[in-house]
């Protein structure tokens, strides 16, 4: 297990680095990619859906970096197949359904999936990968409709070999994943109904107009608010049956019962190491009014020691601190793009979006049409201002 989470580890780091990556949500050019969204052909089936995200994800590449990509993944396929083909993996245990998610992921399961879906496996995403007869023949037919993918294939190949090793530890009925990003996602849906499996999908994280995302499908897919099935179906996705639940980490009755500090002001929610400076100098500015601040680093992107530069160790948050326990300390949540956002907002928290650091980003928010933008907030100016009077 540890072996395939290194080496998935690895894959993402490689294919989302600065060269290889995708050009982000905020840099995209909205216009070309409507544009280029509505110049695919509707697909005609599930291979066909896949490769159509594909090539959207490819759009937002370096044309370069997609080359060196493919003549890369030419070389692994053969050798990854034969190792998978010759792993054996064997039943563990029946259960009637594997949630294979990331363990950041494992608190937005929707309760009742929980509670229908009977005796459950709840997974990370990486245990043992094999590949079995059947998956030869199903990649052969992939092959034979895009042979020069290789980049393509291989991530198809990566998925199946995960997904066939579940089945074989655990011969589940159904599979849950969270991967609407993913363009090999419509593919592996349809390797599911070969085998009699339900593939649901649980909405990753907070979601913008981003052709990333486009095509998809699944048997079913569950969503936070109506405002994301529109969406969705902006982007092409497949008219899956969508259910919309808000997760259990979203309420935070439990949350308020285990918080026994002090109550914060305002608390500021970092996506990154940009603008700190000023995030700082505003942050400050309230609490040389008299108001307590807090900031959260983003646990994977802030750099802690620049962030030690413009704040004291009281005015940073740990992280080890649940972000739903963190949510119920304070009384405003400010950030520019973030579902904790979206958290407070559920949970009668009031929400700040930060346009005064940000001027560009919040007003491409619209255009994204991310989803608080068009529900009751404040903005960061108007805080300042506000208080300054």
């Amino acid at each position: 297990m540890k072996g395939n989470k290194r080496l998935y580890d690895r894959i993402v780091g490689f294919t989302s680095s600065e060269f290889f990556g995708m050009v982000s949500d905020f840099n995209a050019d909205i216009p070309q990619e409507k544009e280029f969204l509505w110049s695919i052909k509707e697909p005609r089936d599930d291979f066909e859906r896949s490769y159509a995200q594909y090539c959207c994800q490819a759009s937002l590449r370096n044309k370069w970096s997609l080359i060196l990509l493919n003549i890369g993944c030419a070389f692994i396929l053969i050798p990854y197949i034969l190792k998978c083909r010759f792993k054996k993996v064997q039943l563990v245990e029946k259960k009637d359904a594997v949630i294979a998610l990331a363990e950041k992921d494992q608190p937005k399961i929707p309760a009742s999936l929980r509670e229908n879906l009977g005796d459950i496996r709840v997974t990370i995403q990486h245990e043992k990968a094999c590949l079995n007869a059947f998956d030869i023949k199903f990649i052969w037919k992939l092959y034979k409709r895009y042979p020069f993918s290789f980049y393509f294939i291989l991530h198809i190949i990566y998925k199946l070999g995960l997904y066939r090793g579940f089945i074989e530890m655990y011969n589940p009925q159904t599979m849950v994943v969270s991967e609407e990003f993913s363009c090999v996602s419509s593919t592996l849906t349809y390797y599911c109904e070969q085998l009699g499996i339900e593939h649901i999908n649980i909405m990753h994280g907070e979601k913008d107009y981003y052709i990333r995302d486009a095509f998809f499908r699944f048997h079913k897919c569950y969503v936070w608010d109506d405002w994301y099935i529109e969406l969705f179906k902006s982007l092409r996705a497949d008219k899956s049956e969508y259910v919309v639940e808000i997760p259990s980490c979203f309420k935070l009755d439990n949350a308020r019962r285990e918080f026994n500090g002090t109550l914060v002001d305002y608390k500021y929610y970092l996506w990154g190491n940009e603008k700190i400076d000023e995030i700082a100098k505003g942050l400050h500015q309230l609490k040389s009014d008299g108001y307590s601040i807090k900031v959260r680093p983003h646990p994977s992107f802030t750099d802690p020691d620049k962030l030690k530069g413009y704040f004291s160790k009281d005015e940073i948050e740990d992280c080890s601190v649940s972000t739903e326990v963190s949510l119920v300390g304070t009384k405003n949540a400010i950030s520019l793009y973030s579902t904790v956002l979206l958290q407070a907002y559920l949970s009668g928290i009031n929400v700040i979006i930060d346009n005064l650091n940000f001027p560009d980003e919040y007003t491409k928010l619209r255009e994204l049409k991310y989803i608080l933008i068009g529900k009751d907030h404040e903005r960061f100016s108007e805080i300042l201002k506000k208080d300054n009077n």
